[in-house]
């Protein structure tokens, strides 16, 4: 009795002599570090900054860790174009390295990870079958880096969809997305209403740099966001909350419509749609549909609309035209994953078209899929999108997950539909948003066994209720 008591006192005494040595080492290394970049600020020494102040924060939630990751890649996604490392590398390639190297850890940690869904059989064949057309490939080379890329999506979907996230830590993402969002919005509105970087009359983030941001990759990220956000504000009972929330709605819409993407708008239309056929909230979505079409009518995506190019897409269906061609010859296995444009420069003059310039994109997921996948890959490409929209299908009607979960197939939906006119498959924020998806089912998942704990009690309860009574009979 009194061995173990003294083992226990000293395992103590361990601990604390060890958080004590921690803790002043970290407020040294800290200290000098801010000292240093007070005299000598340079971007590598502030992010060790960041990380050194919040890594006490990130200590004390170390199972919510990859949930402020997952939350602070979602905040960066808008601008991500701008954070631009010395390497030429993105500030958010190395948060979503730290997001997955984060989220590895909690998993071995924790020895727990969320039940695998449906979709993830399918996108694994999908990514076999799209590395094995390296071997077929009009450009080996252009379809193994492509292919990297492409695996590095797909690996970094696969470990956040693994993450056992909590409703709390869930919220914890869907706030960060959504003020990174706010953040990115403020900024662009500032530009385009002072006349800066303004062209023709699209925003332009960034365009007189060396770095910028393209408007409808720009538009693209807001989806999600201005969904989440619209929920949020129709769910919302307080005056005050529902005032702030219509005011953050308000500034995401403004900064969608002055990037001028017609394809976003046009997604976030069928968004409206499917919140207005799911959701409770229809009076309201109407509503709110009607201020939206007078907002686009007079924002730069209206002119757009209006203009001359819009029958054509500026100038997508020409293109399409010439990868419609290049499917008599690629239409089974596919030119290979990365080779829409070496397929388009083989057709590009055995085609009649108005397009100036070889090397097009596909602006069209669909396309690039059918083109460099061929039909088994479209048609897997399609199939994984669909398991992805139904797997949130049966948690619509829940009272704490239902608002989240129509938010999330929404924006799934309206990605979907902005597809036709984007190549979304290589955007971040599409598997962002896939990713959403998953978070959001394990988090339903996690939540039902608390509850089901609580129906089995009260169960009990009732059912003592009414046997002492017949016992006393």
């Amino acid at each position: 009795m009194v061995g173990s008591l003294l083992r226990h006192r000293s395992r103590i005494l361990t601990q604390s002599t060890l958080a004590g040595a921690c803790g002043i080492l970290w407020l040294v290394a800290t200290g000098l570090l801010l000292a240093r970049q007070i005299d000598h600020p340079s971007k590598f020494g502030v992010a060790a900054c960041v990380v050194l102040v919040a890594a006490p924060v990130l200590a004390l939630n170390f199972r919510r860790l990859p949930a402020y990751l997952i939350g602070m890649y979602a905040a960066l996604l808008p601008m991500n174009s701008l954070f631009v490392t010395g390497t030429g590398a993105t500030v958010g390639k190395f948060v979503g390295m730290a997001v997955a190297g984060g989220t590895l850890l909690v998993l071995f940690a924790s020895r727990r990870t969320a039940p695998p869904a449906r979709s993830l059989g399918v996108l694994a064949v999908l990514l076999f079958y799209v590395g094995t057309t390296i071997f077929w490939s009009v450009d080996a080379s252009k379809a193994f880096s492509s292919y990297i890329q492409f695996l590095n999506y797909v690996l970094l979907y696969v470990i956040i969809s693994l993450y056992p996230v909590r409703f709390d830590g869930l919220k914890i993402i869907l706030l960060f997305m959504v003020a990174g969002a706010a953040a990115s919005a403020l900024y662009g509105d500032l530009l385009y209403f002072h006349g800066q970087q303004v062209f023709g009359p699209r925003l332009f983030i960034g365009h007189d740099a060396a770095t910028s941001v393209d408007p409808n990759e720009y538009a693209s990220t807001l989806i999600a966001p201005i969904t989440v956000t619209l929920l949020l504000f129709l769910g919302a009972r307080a005056t005050l909350v529902k005032v702030g929330y219509l005011g953050i709605l308000a500034l995401l819409f403004s900064s969608l419509m002055i990037s001028g993407s017609r394809g976003s708008t046009i997604g976030l239309a069928a968004v409206v749609l499917f919140v207005l056929w799911r959701s409770r909230y229809r009076l309201q979505t109407f509503a709110m549909l009607v201020v939206a079409i007078a907002g686009v009518v007079s924002s730069p995506v209206g002119q757009r609309l209006m203009s001359a190019d819009a029958v054509t897409g500026d100038g997508r269906t020409e293109i399409w035209k010439v990868a419609i061609a290049s499917l008599s010859q690629y239409w089974l296995l596919g030119a290979g994953v990365g080779n829409f444009q070496v397929a388009f420069d083989q057709y590009y003059l055995t085609t009649w078209h108005l397009l100036p310039g070889w090397d097009r994109a596909a602006h069209s997921v669909f396309l690039q899929s059918a083109v460099e996948y061929g039909a088994l890959g479209f048609g897997l490409v399609l199939l994984f999108w669909y398991l992805v929209f139904v797997e949130l299908r049966g948690v619509e009607r829940d009272p704490v997950f239902g608002d989240v979960s129509i938010a999330i197939r929404a924006s799934v939906l309206g990605l979907f539909v902005a597809g036709f006119s984007l190549d979304l498959l290589a955007y971040k924020e599409t598997w962002l948003v896939f990713s959403l998806v998953a978070l959001t089912r394990s988090a339903f998942l996690a939540d039902q066994s608390p509850r089901a704990a609580e129906r089995i009690d009260e169960t009990a309860r009732t059912a003592s209720r009414v046997s002492v009574p017949a016992v006393d009979r």
